[in-house]
């Protein structure tokens, strides 16, 4: 007999009731924002309102509760959207009913509500609700899980370049040949020299020639081959032999003609009129 009666609707309002009147004698009255302070007597309230069919009113109080700003110790907060979730469902707002009942599971993930005294229709909301918020739970999981995990990339070390080497040719033979300003040998040269990797300027020097100049890029572990062009370069117009056979001759002539015209007169010594031809050839 007291199992049953402990069961009833009557008992549980009755209990409410008592839990409010005492809170109330205690706390004394005082303004709405006081109570909010209070949630565990406002809380009785709502259940009290809510067992005695006071759908309105239980709803009133709880939305208070929410309004007031405060974030409450979880089992406050899992208690007032049950509470919600139950006065939505007595307005048949299934939708409503289902939004609190997962908000209640936000706070207490392992909630469950007694079928002794939950009606069907209740408990039916719920467990629709409790299936939706532990698919979102999941996926949420999930979710945080792959964004913690980092990816390990394999990295293999990079291995050492390989020396190159230079090969140079040109138009011309034993012309000085340059790297980076320093000679390294005579074409046709065939480097045994070992070049890292790089950029280098190469240079290629004759005498009568005009320089080359390049650059070139060695690769890891290849030859690069490098053919010169060489111009050759005019001497200038008083270095040219034909130059100095005309200045030569001329010079020549003009001495000879100078010998034979102080040679004429008699045998007197005097200054006659004696004129001599000069033929002079160039």
């Amino acid at each position: 007999m007291k199992q049953w009666f402990t069961r009833t609707r009557a008992f549980r309002a009755f209990c409410l009731a008592a839990a409010v009147l005492f809170f109330g004698s205690v706390l004394g009255p005082g303004p709405a924002i006081a109570q909010s302070s209070n949630p565990d007597t406002v809380l009785a309230k709502a259940r009290l309102f809510y067992e005695t069919g006071k759908y309105q009113e239980a709803l009133d109080e709880l939305k208070g509760l929410i309004a007031s700003g405060e974030e409450f110790k979880p089992h406050i907060m899992v208690e007032i959207y049950k509470y919600l979730a139950f006065c939505s469902s007595a307005f048949d707002q299934r939708d409503v009913a289902k939004r609190n009942f997962m908000k209640a599971l936000t706070y207490d993930p392992n909630l469950e509500l007694d079928p002794v005294f939950t009606s069907p229709k209740i408990m039916s909301l719920f467990k629709e609700a409790k299936r939706d918020f532990l698919e979102e739970y999941q996926k949420k999981m999930a979710e945080e899980e792959r964004k913690l995990r980092v990816p390990v990339r394999k990295t293999l070390p990079k291995a050492a370049p390989k020396p190159g080497s230079l090969e140079v040719t040109a138009n011309v033979v034993n012309a000085r040949v340059y790297l980076d300003g320093r000679k390294i040998g005579l074409t046709p040269m065939d480097s045994t020299e070992t070049l890292m990797p790089g950029e280098y300027a190469v240079k290629v020097v004759k005498e009568g020639y005009q320089s080359w100049e390049s650059q070139v890029t060695i690769a890891s572990g290849k030859k690069e081959l490098i053919i010169a062009q060489l111009t050759k370069l005019k001497k200038p117009w008083y270095k040219k032999a034909w130059v100095w056979g005309i200045a030569a001759g001329v010079i020549g002539g003009g001495v000879a003609a100078t010998a034979i015209a102080g040679g004429g007169g008699d045998e007197n010594g005097g200054g006659g009129d004696t004129h001599a031809d000069v033929i002079v050839h160039y």
